[in-house]
């Protein structure tokens, strides 16, 4: 992901974040079906290339981040159940502190379960503070935050056709906006995405899936395309376009081991560039997703995760992403908890 082509990546350049992460929650009872809980995230996290660089100008940082947060939890363990949570996150840098920062985040969760059929609907909304270092810009080596906001709904059924089928479907929508003086630096991506699954049971524990996935994505506000002719920069205005993407799977979920939990899909994934007044770009790859978790003790979880997926940058070009993550998640009672994780985006 690229803001301009003289700007350096977002997302996309090969980079590793190590995080410390310990929790804290407080619980408070309302009557008999209320719950609320204070929560505290608190976290350490070394960036070996805090700005995505290439190799000639990667810095190093560390960042710790406190999140004081509340969660509403309202008919836990019944077949209706809401769940709103909303934190703060506040990040200081230890050599970067022009990159301090805060932002906030609220999500609902509505959950409905009865003997064949389990229904969610979700919502959330974020700020998020992305660090940026323009390459061309000598006088300023301290680099800048770049702001945004993302805003997600989504409504997810499943429902037991037989003892041994059950049908999968839901609507999910995603709109990321960036704000401020990143509204002139990067396009804003819009993207509805439906999954349908068929799921056949293997074992009482572990299920086969046949799944396809259909999504459109809107790039919209492209930053010019900024050259350099005879030491003059030239912006070059570039359209707005859609990315329509079929994704083809299989996968298994549940079970994999005595241990190992999850669910991963993998498959072929197409993608259709479809640009006014110009030909339609057509691309395809192997595409996968998924997560497991390992149950190392009683106490010691891990996650693996990870996908391949088609995606646009910051400057709203197409590319191939793929990322990895791990985590380490030990609880230490019923109030603490504490981990470390592990990511990599390319």
């Amino acid at each position: 992901m690229k803001l301009a082509p003289f700007y350096l990546s977002l997302l996309l350049l090969p980079f590793l974040v190590l995080p410390v992460v310990t929790q804290a929650s407080a619980f408070i009872s309302i009557g008999d079906s209320a719950e609320i809980y204070l929560d505290a995230d608190a976290s350490v996290r070394s960036s070996s290339n805090l700005f995505r660089s290439d190799s000639s100008n990667e810095q190093e940082d560390v960042v710790v981040v406190v999140s004081p947060g509340l969660e509403l939890i309202l008919g836990r363990g019944t077949d209706v159940s809401l769940t709103v949570n909303a934190s703060y996150a506040i990040s200081k840098y230890q050599d970067f502190d022009n990159l301090d920062n805060e932002a906030s985040r609220y999500a609902a969760l509505f959950a409905y379960t009865s003997d064949r059929l389990e229904l969610e609907a979700q919502a959330s909304y974020s700020e998020i503070n992305s660090t940026f270092l323009n390459s061309f810009d000598t006088q300023n080596i301290a680099g800048s935050l770049i702001k945004s906001e993302v805003e997600s709904l989504g409504v997810e059924m499943e429902y037991e056709l037989s003892p041994k089928f059950s049908f999968g479907a839901a609507v999910n929508a995603r709109t990321l906006e960036y704000k401020g003086v990143a509204a002139t630096l990067a396009a804003n991506n819009d993207k509805t995405s439906i999954p349908i699954d068929l799921y056949y049971e293997l074992t009482p524990k572990l299920d086969l899936s046949i799944g396809y996935t259909t999504s459109k994505t809107d790039i919209t506000n492209r930053p010019d395309l900024i050259t350099i002719n005879n030491n003059i920069l030239v912006n070059t205005p570039r359209a707005d376009y859609e990315n329509d993407q079929d994704f083809f799977n299989l996968g298994l979920r549940g079970q994999l081991t005595e241990k190992l939990n999850g669910l991963i899909k993998v498959g072929l994934r197409e993608n259709t560039r479809i640009i006014p007044n110009s030909s339609n770009i057509e691309s395809d790859m192997f595409g996968a997703e998924g997560s497991v978790k390992w149950a190392v003790s009683p106490k010691l979880i891990s996650t693996l995760g990870g996908s391949k997926d088609f995606d646009a940058g910051g400057d709203g070009t197409t590319t191939e992403v793929t990322a990895i993550y791990f985590s380490n998640n030990y609880t230490i009672n019923a109030n603490w908890a504490s981990g470390i994780n592990f990511k990599y985006m390319a």
